[in-house]
């Protein structure tokens, strides 16, 4: 159990380092926000950023004014896997996923795919089911020492069906 909470907690550290970029409302306002980077990485991250901005605005006018919802959409420039993910209120896009879509359309599916797990509760369901689970697994550890983690598996392959 412990081992399981410290990947957790390792994977959330490691992330929170990596430079985040998110959406800028002007494109000036864009060399600001990717001066963090060495200059060789900036031609890419800049031209990956407004596109990222572009195709998630597009996207964001599809939904009615009045119920669309509060996301923030971000870049992970230095993060080469392709991968994106949506967490409260943000949609996370790694350089990786940039350099592996082929078009505005494709990446437009994908924001929509992040987007759809914010707007139909899946994040909220996710962290209290995980909750639960860590709750569960915690219980059964003590109850029966050397069975949390198995009960954090069979829990996690439940949740995952």
């Amino acid at each position: 159990m412990r081992h399981w909470i410290a990947r957790i907690f390792l994977g959330v550290w490691f992330f929170s380092l990596l430079p985040v970029l998110p959406l800028v409302a002007q494109e000036e306002d864009v060399d600001d926000a990717l001066s963090q980077l060495p200059p060789q990485e900036r031609t890419i991250y800049r031209r990956d950023l407004l596109q990222l901005e572009r195709v998630a605005q597009r996207l964001m006018q599809t939904i009615p004014e009045n119920e669309r919802p509060q996301v923030q959409f971000s870049l992970v420039p230095q993060e080469s896997s392709i991968n994106a993910g949506a967490t409260f209120g943000q949609i996370m896009v790694t350089g990786g996923m940039l350099q592996f879509v082929r078009s505005d359309d494709e990446l437009g599916m994908i924001l929509g795919h992040e987007l759809a797990h914010i707007t139909q509760g899946h994040v909220t369901r996710g962290a209290f089911s995980n909750m639960a689970l860590g709750i569960g697994a915690t219980i059964a550890e003590v109850l029966l020492p050397n069975s949390g983690r198995l009960a954090g598996t069979v829990g996690q392959m439940f949740l995952n069906r």
